[in-house]
């Protein structure tokens, strides 16, 4: 009789395995009882069935490989584009960081020069108060003059550096009262009010010089105030670009390590559907030399 292993791994029906050698088993030139004929039908169905099966898994292990072929070259694309995405927010880094530290620099130099110029106009400032404050006296001693305030006269005339003979007939000059005042009363307070009426035009034309300077400092102080906001505002607006490209970079790399991850992933999905077509390939083999030798084995005539 024929060997039958070759095809009884293919039998998966237990009675029908053990059915088979004797179904093949030597006739003596006789014909196969229909019983024989019938087990070696349903052997051959079942080889049939195997084939069916097999070159139905090996289309779709041939579908599989394909498609974890074509996934794998769609993720060797994205690991290049992540690639790419990563080197290009890398180089947006440092020219950011670059222009940071100048908008810095900037900011710096606008906030000194404010703060100088802020100085500046305090003290312009505080030079119209003290004019102010100048007038205030002028406009006193002029009213103590036509009070006859001898006090507050003298000591403007002492202040303005006076004559002393004028100092010394002021005080009896006011005290004759205006209508019975003498030549010589009447000019001792004319030159009185000649140096207080001096002193009054030298203050308000230096009040009036400290004015304008005032006003020219504090509008100066308002335009650096604005560029020193502009640039602080400009370096802010820096700083948010800079750590936004630094947040681009972070992603990217995250991008990246993904698309790195899930690449092997498809790489590993191919070589299985390979090695699974290579199974099914060395498994067609292994069924076709059953096929072979059934074949053979239901030919040989009985000796």
């Amino acid at each position: 009789m024929a060997s039958a292993a070759p095809f009884l791994d293919f039998i998966a029906d237990p009675m029908l395995k053990s059915a088979l050698p004797h179904a093949l088993a030597p006739t003596g030139g006789e014909p196969r009882h229909s019983f024989q004929e019938k087990v070696i039908a349903s052997a051959r169905d079942a080889l049939a069935e195997s084939r069916t099966n097999l070159e139905a898994a090996q289309r779709d292990a041939e579908a599989k490989m394909e498609k974890a072929r074509e996934e794998a070259a769609e993720c060797e694309a994205a690991v290049s584009a992540a690639s790419a995405k990563l080197e290009k927010a890398k180089a947006e880094v440092a020219p950011c960081a670059t222009r940071l530290e100048e908008l810095r620099s900037v900011a710096a130099d606008e906030k000194r020069r404010f703060r100088e110029i802020e100085q500046a106009t305090a003290a312009a400032i505080s030079f119209r108060d003290e004019l102010e404050a100048a007038r205030a006296r002028a406009a006193a001693a002029a009213a103590a003059l036509e009070a006859g305030d001898a006090d507050v006269v003298v000591r403007v005339l002492e202040a303005r550096r006076a004559d002393k003979a004028l100092l010394a007939a002021v005080p009896c000059a006011l005290r004759v009262p205006v209508e019975s005042r003498q030549e010589f009363d009447r000019f001792t307070v004319s030159e009185a009010a000649d140096v207080i009426s001096k002193m009054t035009a030298e203050v308000e034309a230096e009040f009036a010089a400290s004015f304008r300077e005032a006003e020219y400092a504090e509008a100066e102080r308002l335009g650096a105030w604005a560029l020193m906001d502009v640039a602080a505002l400009a370096a802010s607006a820096q700083q948010a670009a800079l750590t936004d490209a630094e947040a681009a970079v972070r992603d990217a790399e995250v991008g990246l390590k993904v698309a790195k991850v899930t690449l092997a992933g498809r790489r590993g999905a191919y070589v299985g559907a390979q090695e699974e077509c290579e199974q099914l390939k060395v498994k067609g083999d292994h069924l076709t030399a059953a096929e072979e030798a059934f074949a053979a084995a239901t030919a040989a005539e009985a000796v």
